[in-house]
């Protein structure tokens, strides 16, 4: 429960990310068009909220809340670092993080 919940804000705090122009233009070199800014955005808040109801599954819910915030933390400076390293690089956890949380919820 907690690698999907990990998977989830990754891949929340990369949407919301890569929604903003200048780390889009940093991947691709221009901005995304606005339809896909906005699904993004969306894309990135729903992971975000989902990731609470899964930590409060695996912990309850006062230590889940407190457990998801840590989560949050430390997925947005995964993130930062693999930013700073390039941000091509920051998507390669894209394709493995939900795999892995999905095979560690099959064991």
């Amino acid at each position: 429960m907690i690698a999907l919940a990990f998977a989830l804000t990754y891949t929340g705090w990369a949407a919301l990310c890569f929604a903003m122009p200048s780390h889009a233009r940093s991947l691709r070199g221009r901005p995304f068009i606005q339809p896909i800014v906005v699904t993004l955005r969306c894309i990135g808040t729903i992971a975000l909220l989902v990731a609470l109801p899964v930590t409060a599954q695996a912990w309850g819910w006062p230590s889940g809340t407190t457990a998801w915030f840590g989560i949050l933390t430390v997925a947005c400076l995964a993130l930062i670092g693999l930013l700073a390293i390039n941000p091509k690089v920051a998507l390669l956890p894209l394709v493995g993080l939900p795999t892995a949380a999905i095979i560690g919820l099959l064991r």
